[in-house]
C-alpha cells in the first residue's frame, strides 16, 4: 500500500490482494486518517482479488468514517472490487467515484 496526496486529499492505493491480512493493514493506516471533515480516498484499480475480508475492511472504515463526519471515497475500483461491491449488494454505501476527487 502506498499513500499519496492528490488534490489536497489523502490517498491510499491498494494493489494486489484485497483479503484478510491487506484489510487489517488498510483499516490500520486509513483509520487514523478518519478525523472530523477529512476526506480520505481509497484508490482500488491495482487490486487483482478482493474478498469478503476486504470488504469488511471498508465496511469499517467506512462506518469509522461517519462516526467521525469524515468522507471516505473509494476510487477508480477494478473489476474484482466492483464484482464483490455488486454481489454483496454495498455499492451504494459507499461513495465511488472514477478519478480522484478534487
Amino acid at each position: 500500500m502506498a499513500l499519496a496526496v492528490i488534490d489536497r486529499t489523502p490517498m491510499v492505493e491498494v494493489t494486489g490482494e484485497l483479503d484478510l491480512s491487506s484489510g487489517d493493514e488498510l483499516e490500520a493506516l486509513v483509520g487514523p486518517m478518519l478525523t472530523r471533515g477529512a476526506e480520505v480516498g481509497i484508490l482500488l484499480r491495482g487490486v487483482t482479488f478482493a474478498d469478503s475480508s476486504g470488504l469488511g475492511a471498508l465496511l469499517a472504515l467506512l462506518q469509522r468514517a461517519e462516526d467521525a463526519a469524515a468522507s471516505l471515497v473509494l476510487v477508480d475500483p477494478s473489476p474484482a472490487v466492483r464484482r464483490v461491491l455488486e454481489i454483496t449488494a454495498t455499492t451504494e454505501l459507499f461513495r465511488v467515484v472514477d478519478t480522484p476527487p478534487v
